[in-house]
């Protein structure tokens, strides 16, 4: 859980730096991918508000 939170902080900093939609969309699939959890709870958990 620990190793996983600290993954989500690393990608949420290039999540927000991406400019376009399909960056932005590679960067969720990497996460999905490498943790199993699902799409939208990530998409959720990365928005700061």
């Amino acid at each position: 859980m620990h190793s996983r939170n600290e993954y989500l902080k690393v990608l949420r900093g290039r999540y927000l730096k991406a400019k376009t939609k399909k960056e932005k969309s590679q960067i969720l699939d990497e996460y999905c991918r490498n943790t199993g959890q699902a799409r939208k709870y990530v998409i959720r958990k990365i928005h700061p508000g």
